[in-house]
């Protein structure tokens, strides 16, 4: 039953599938940057002025162009359907780890892409993310029952993920939360160094010692201030809200019942919290 579950759930992003607004800079940023052979100082077509912009996620813009360049809108929605794919081959293999069976994976699969329809259907800069998040999440909680050096895997996952797109943020604040909730008790040390190798991985990217003014700069940006468009935060009156609330409420109970462990519970907290202040981070909720 989980295989018809993952066949669904990328029949609705291949069907449903739209190009977002954040998405259609991407291509235009990547074309500027491989026209020039050099970074642009801002970006192009900008109502406002954007001199002194930190391009951090340079590797989503060229990543973008090529798709766009290579197969235009179909090269979108063909990177969209793989990413919904293989998240959800992550999130089952992660439940079927933990011993959950075909009809509840199948079941939580179903809830998952009811309740983030528009991250599924919609292409958007998040896309890789889409990917990267259940891989993270995979990595610490196979490291919960038996911590090795795998956990260093994270830190180029950080970097990768930097490179693509904001949310790396979040990837980055549920491994501290992991690092100071479990690993830190059994192995402080090793969990220090991670979390300060994590922080660096960050600011690999172009922009460099100035990646942290580019994450400033994104979360307190004009649209996050006042709470509208991509940063409008939950709303009882947004269908795709309540369906994302639903979701999320049909989830947790199965979590609550799945006993978590205190780091578990502590990350679903601040990502409820995060989802309340902007509901695109739902997604992020309900993985």
């Amino acid at each position: 039953m989980t295989l018809p579950a993952i066949v669904l759930a990328t029949a609705v992003a291949s069907v449903a599938g739209t190009i977002g607004p954040d998405a259609r800079w991407l291509p235009a940023l990547g074309r500027a940057i491989l026209r020039a052979s050099a970074l642009p100082q801002g970006i192009p077509y900008a109502s406002a002025p954007s001199a002194g912009w930190h391009n951090v996620p340079v590797l989503a813009e060229l990543t973008f162009r090529g798709l766009e360049a290579s197969l235009g809108m179909r090269g979108l929605l063909a990177a969209q359907v793989a990413a919904v794919a293989l998240a959800c081959l992550l999130v089952a293999r992660d439940a079927k780890r933990l011993g959950a069976k075909d009809a509840g994976i199948a079941t939580v699969l179903f809830v998952v892409v009811t309740g983030g329809l528009l991250a599924f259907a919609g292409i958007r800069a998040q896309l890789f993310a889409l990917v990267l998040f259940p891989a993270l999440l995979l990595v610490l909680r196979s490291e919960e029952e038996a911590p090795s050096r795998r956990i260093w895997i994270v830190v180029p996952l950080l970097a990768l993920w930097s490179n693509l797109h904001g949310s790396a943020l979040v990837g980055l604040g549920l491994l501290l939360v992991y690092l100071v909730g479990e690993r830190g008790r059994r192995r402080p040390a090793e969990s220090v160094a991670v979390g300060l190798a994590s922080l660096v991985a960050l600011c690999a990217t172009p922009a460099l010692w100035s990646t942290p003014a580019y994450y400033a700069d994104a979360l307190t940006n004009e649209a996050a201030r006042r709470g509208y468009g991509l940063w409008a935060p939950l709303s009882v009156t947004s269908g795709f809200d309540l369906l994302l609330a639903a979701a999320a409420l049909l989830l947790l109970v199965g979590f609550v019942r799945a006993r978590p462990r205190p780091w578990q519970f502590a990350a679903a907290l601040v990502l409820a919290a995060f989802t309340v202040h902007a509901a695109r981070n739902g997604i992020w909720r309900l993985s």
